[in-house]
């Protein structure tokens, strides 16, 4: 703490017999100075570290953007609620919409049900994954375009954790 710090100043000043103010200010930035140095060192090897990291994070980003992207099927993810959170251009041609229509959008949206051949006991793969957390594939299901027209899919819809937590899913589908 501060008043130790103090207490030791006056002791190695009176130790020494140094009694001039100008000569106190200079030995204690003598002893100052190889604290200070190093410390701006570590502050320079940390700016460099950071440096890297960002590069590193910007460089992933980049590259997972480029595989969304590039896949030939279409790709949404979905937050714990159920929202759309992204969505890869292929998917986008697919349902025949904008990404910024899409994002946040409730994933039911897209979910064709045909209301003659509902089964109440049966549910669609991306809410059996919500429910009991585990990958769901749904074959032979529809999903619906923005203009209203259904098409037929074959999707997967695996669970994202976070922190060992269930934080939403992501479908893959063709």
């Amino acid at each position: 703490n501060s008043y130790n710090v103090f207490e030791i100043l006056i002791s190695w000043v009176r130790q020494h017999d140094v009694w001039y103010l100008d000569e106190v200010v200079s030995r204690l930035i003598l002893c100052l100075l190889p604290f200070l140095t190093l410390l701006s060192y570590r502050q320079h090897q940390l700016n460099v570290a950071l440096r890297n990291n960002e590069a590193t994070i910007l460089g992933l980003s980049r590259q997972n953007e480029l595989i969304l992207n590039s896949a030939a099927d279409g790709i949404f993810g979905l937050d714990k609620s159920g929202k759309i959170t992204f969505i890869n251009p292929s998917a986008v041609k697919m349902l025949v919409t904008t990404r910024s229509h899409m994002m946040e959008q409730p994933y039911q949206k897209i979910i064709y049900q045909k209301t003659e051949t509902v089964v109440p006991e049966k549910i669609d793969a991306i809410s059996a994954t919500f429910q009991n957390d585990c990958g769901h594939a749904g074959e032979n299901e529809w999903f619906v375009r923005e203009d209203g027209i259904s098409f037929p899919v074959e999707y997967t819809c695996t669970p994202i954790h976070q922190n060992n937590q269930f934080a939403g899913a992501v479908i893959t589908f063709r």
